[in-house]
């Protein structure tokens, strides 16, 4: 095994990742119009919608067995290469097979992958990267990503509308610089001098066998001993469950929303869903960052979240307008969005790392995406739930209400951090 100086390290790690930028872009470019395909071109229902936005929450729970596996297995960068053989590649199946069903079981396997890439991607963050510069690196990378998907995504838009079949070959591209983004990453340099390097067992005794209980159970176990020894993570975590609702009620909510209330095109959801979210987060990622490493995680949440709240009362707005003004609020509702979901991308990947401290980052990653899971099966059935019974607009003023109550407790608890 190689070893570097760790200013040729982090370099290393840097080019690298910088490579996987544009392919990770246009994978997230194909994967967003995900639910407005299965709303246009695939006439999915509102149950099947919800469906598609509990796939992910429901792979997520196992993230915190994703991380055990990280924490035992000697070569773990090998699991990049599972996450795109078994976890992307099979995305190319919807260009001969596609229909509700068969989407729904990719999903599976895609969210599946990515819940697995999430805590890994961490460890080579923490391993590879100075604490003070983390969330800096992190950010001007989420930035240079955004800008390619704002590029990308209105032509994406206009060849989606250009055919009724096109979205087929969408899969197929996904599907390539998927499975390029995956071996990117797993090229990374290891760090030998990294505390949580070496694994617990350089060879599972699970390895082959059917896990006993107690192997089973020992992830949480180990989750929950987390959570009561840091309590301040435990209680951002709790209240990160609360803007966690909200994001899921307005993700539920929306497809059926842009395409049935407001009667969109393509093209028109791809500028705004699209292009503009990520101009706000291209404008606000890098100052984001700096944010980040200066203010305490519940501090920065705090401001992001209670700023976040204003986006589902404006997009709701749109429905009571003419429809030759309508767009303007719309366009203006995902940019404000773009600039607050930036603070929230940086906050989602790097928060845990500052709570973690000198711990095991991946762990403390796996433990919050494990309770993304939960929330995210709560919330979709929240958000049909109101939508049903009291309107589209109901939905997005509930969701508005949890971004102030969540926004709220974190700016308590990040005056009681800054007092210790």
């Amino acid at each position: 095994m190689a070893e570097f100086h760790p200013l040729e390290l982090e370099k290393r790690t840097l080019r690298l990742q910088w490579w996987a930028v544009p392919f990770e872009a246009l994978l997230q470019t194909g994967m967003q119009f995900g639910s407005t395909i299965a709303k246009k071109s695939l006439a999915a229902t509102d149950w099947q919608i919800t469906l598609m936005m509990m796939v992910a929450p429901l792979c997520f729970l196992l993230s915190v067995y994703w991380a055990e596996l990280i924490r035992m297995v000697t070569r773990w960068r090998r699991l990049f290469v599972w996450a795109a053989a078994f976890g992307i590649l099979p995305l190319v199946f919807m260009t001969g097979y596609g229909n509700m069903p068969v989407l729904l079981a990719l999903l599976l396997l895609y969210e599946l992958g990515n819940s697995l890439t999430i805590p890994l991607r961490n460890r080579v963050m923490q391993a590879n990267y100075p604490a003070a510069r983390r969330s800096g690196i992190y950010s001007r990378l989420a930035a240079a990503t955004s800008a390619i998907i704002l590029l990308a995504s209105w032509p994406t838009g206009r060849f989606l509308d250009a055919g009724p079949e096109n979205w087929r070959w969408l899969f197929l591209v996904v599907a390539v610089v998927g499975v390029g983004e995956r071996l990117i990453w797993h090229r990374m340099p290891d760090n030998p001098a990294f505390a949580h390097q070496r694994p617990a067992l350089s060879s599972p005794d699970w390895m082959g066998r059917i896990p006993t209980w107690h192997q089973l159970v020992q992830p949480v176990r180990r989750m929950r001993q987390v959570l009561d020894r840091n309590r301040d993570f435990a209680r951002w975590e709790g209240q990160f469950m609360i803007y966690g609702l909200a994001f899921f009620i307005i993700s539920t909510v929306q497809p059926g929303y842009l395409v049935e209330g407001l009667g969109l095109s393509y093209s028109q959801i791809s500028v705004g869903q699209l292009a503009l979210l990520r101009l706000g987060g291209v404008l606000t990622l890098p100052l984001m960052g700096r944010f980040h490493d200066r203010y305490n995680p519940a501090t920065f949440c705090g401001g992001v979240f209670l700023l976040l709240a204003l986006f589902p009362l404006l997009l709701s707005t749109c429905l009571y307008l003419p429809a030759e003004i309508r767009l303007v609020p719309f366009y203006l509702a995902f940019l404000l969005q773009g600039m607050a979901m930036s603070g929230v991308a940086v906050a989602w990947s790097m928060s845990s790392l500052v709570f973690a401290g000198d711990e095991d980052g991946a762990l403390y990653q796996g433990i919050h995406v494990t309770l993304t899971g939960f929330r995210g099966l709560l919330g979709p059935l929240l958000g049909l739930f109101i939508k049903e019974t009291l309107g589209w607009s109901a939905a997005f003023w509930t969701a508005a209400g949890l971004l102030v109550v969540a926004g709220s407790l974190m700016q308590r608890q990040g005056r009681e951090l800054d007092l210790r």
